[in-house]
C-alpha cells in the first residue's frame, strides 16, 4: 500500500537526484581545484626555505582529499538513486502482480484472448478440397 510519506518522496527523487548530480560536480571541481594549488604548493615550496608553508599546504590538503573524493562518489551514488517514474514501478508492479483479483482476472482475461486469436485466425481449411477436385478432373 502507498502512503502519503511513499507518495511525498516519490515525488521529490528526481530534484534530489539533480541535487546530488550537481553538488557532486560543485564538489569536484572546487576541491579538485584547491587540490591542484595545495600539491602545486607543496612540490615548489623547499622544506628548508619556508616550512610554515609546507605545513599549511598539508594541512589543507589533509581536508581537501577527502572532500575531493565525496564529490567523485556523489555522481556514482546517482546511479542508485531512482527518478519518480522508476520508484512508481518499484512500488506498483509488484502490489499489482501480488494481488490474487488481478491475478484471477489476468488469467480469465488471457484464456479470452487466447481463444479470440485462435477464431480470428483460423483458416478455412482449403488445400485438401482443391486435391479432391485435381483428383477428380484427372
Amino acid at each position: 500500500m502507498i502512503t502519503e510519506s511513499n507518495l511525498y518522496w516519490m515525488t521529490r527523487l528526481d530534484e534530489i537526484k539533480s541535487f546530488v548530480s550537481i553538488a557532486g560536480f560543485v564538489m569536484c571541481l572546487v576541491f579538485g581545484i584547491a587540490l591542484i594549488v595545495c600539491l602545486g604548493g607543496c612540490i615548489t615550496n623547499k622544506i628548508d626555505e619556508d616550512e610554515k608553508n609546507l605545513r599549511t599546504f598539508k594541512k589543507i590538503s589533509m581536508y581537501v582529499v577527502p572532500f575531493f573524493l565525496l564529490g567523485l562518489t556523489l555522481p556514482i551514488s546517482n546511479i542508485f538513486i531512482p527518478t519518480t517514474k522508476q520508484y512508481a514501478m518499484i512500488k506498483v508492479i509488484p502490489a499489482i502482480a501480488n494481488d490474487q483479483k488481478i491475478q484471477q482476472e489476468a488469467s480469465e482475461l488471457y484464456d479470452m484472448a487466447k481463444q479470440a486469436l485462435k477464431q480470428t485466425l483460423q483458416i478455412p481449411n482449403k488445400q485438401p478440397a482443391e486435391k479432391s477436385e485435381d483428383k477428380g478432373g484427372k
